[in-house]
């Protein structure tokens, strides 16, 4: 960042990327994971959010709001006065405190082509694009493709406005529908991880089985003021222990993941994520509850005890603690990448022997494919611990 000029008074997320020769004046905001190009400037008032890229020389002016995903191209101009003048009609210079300032807000992954022009008090709608050069003057619908001075809409890939067209049967023209299509088009469709993208494609079966041990253990933890995941990986889980918990803070050994996590966060505060390595050190905050699925049987047997201490270390008195792993006699079926990296399998009697050095109560359920039961533990997949009276 040389010869960059920050303010103090700036608000800046976590990995935000800054070049050179930019200018972040005042009381701003910018979201984790944002870029930053050189010699962009951005003034005090201006509000950009997560992962949003902004490219060289753009200028980003009071009462501009950009949401998250958004892309600014180089040499984009926003305006916040309609009426724009250095003195008022008797002289008196215009500053700051006298101009109106007049809102422009750019919505989530809206993308402005370079050397456009962004008049004040529009909105550019989701996913919409501004093509190269554009002058925009009034307010683009979501996914609408425009170009030229003034800009006009030559495109629409908007899903409600492709369905509206359309002859489409009578129950799907309820109300009840329409608000699916409504929110689609609004918020876009939700984006998996690298872990969960790459089961989708290759082994889709297997999701079900991660979010059914999700689900059992959110039906576990109703009511939990706060709850740690331990190994979160990309998340996938996340929104099934938020159906039942107030907040939920999501720790992981590899930082790439998380600055994703992140990135993709849509539950605001009440979901959160670290980069920590459990045999190392211990998160922030105290939990009511723990989770961590998929994770000790790649911890070294050496380190299990600081694994777990570090995670107990974070857990209120009367905190629930729920581990799962895969079974060591179902590890014949495992496919070889997955044995690779399984250093420390238990069956039911050795997962139950770790936990109770530090609980007083520990029950072993058995799960395979995505039912939870009882069972004869030898015959089961996986294994799921649940953990009560600390010690």
């Amino acid at each position: 960042m040389k010869l960059s000029v920050i303010s103090s008074a700036a608000q800046i997320g976590q990995d935000v990327r800054i070049h050179d020769f930019a200018n972040i004046y005042g009381a701003c905001a910018i979201g984790s994971g944002s870029v930053i190009g050189a010699f962009v400037e951005i003034q005090p008032g201006a509000v950009i959010g997560k992962g949003v890229k902004v490219s060289s020389h753009t200028f980003i002016c009071d009462g501009v709001t950009i949401d998250d995903e958004a892309f600014i191209g180089h040499g984009v101009m926003f305006t916040n006065d309609k009426s724009p003048r250095s003195v008022f009609d008797d002289g008196t210079p215009v500053t700051a405190a006298t101009t109106k300032v007049v809102p422009t807000r750019v919505c989530r992954r809206a993308a402005i082509g370079s050397g456009s022009t962004i008049l004040c008090g529009i909105t550019i709608g989701v996913g919409a694009l501004v093509g190269a050069g554009s002058v925009v003057t009034k307010d683009v619908p979501p996914h609408a493709v425009v170009t030229g001075n003034p800009a006009r809409v030559v495109n629409t890939s908007s899903l409600l406005e492709t369905r509206s067209a359309m002859s489409m049967p009578e129950g799907l023209q309820q109300p009840h529908n329409q608000i699916l299509f409504d929110e689609y088009n609004e918020y876009g469709p939700v984006q998996l991880g690298p872990y969960s993208s790459y089961t989708w494609r290759h082994d889709p079966r297997h999701l079900l089985f991660t979010l059914a041990r999700y689900k059992f253990c959110a039906k576990l933890l109703q009511g939990c003021e706060s709850v740690l995941e331990i190994g979160c990986g990309d998340a996938v889980g996340s929104p099934i222990l938020l159906q039942t918990v107030k907040r939920l803070h999501g720790v992981d050994l590899e930082p790439a993941i998380i600055a994703d996590d992140i990135r993709r966060n849509e539950y605001g505060d009440r979901l959160s994520f670290e980069a920590v390595d459990l045999t190392k050190a211990s998160p922030a905050g105290m939990y009511d509850a723990a989770v961590s699925m998929d994770v000790i049987e790649h911890i070294p047997a050496q380190e299990e005890d600081t694994f777990l201490h570090n995670i107990v270390s974070r857990l209120n008195p009367h905190a629930t603690c729920i581990i799962g792993t895969p079974n060591v006699t179902s590890q014949q079926y495992a496919s070889e990448n997955s044995r690779s990296g399984h250093i420390n399998l238990k069956d039911h009697n050795s997962l139950s022997a770790s936990l109770q050095k530090y609980f007083h109560n520990v029950f072993v359920f058995s799960m395979n494919d995505e039912v939870v039961h009882t069972g004869y533990n030898p015959m089961a997949h996986f294994l799921m611990a649940v953990a009560t009276g600390k010690r």
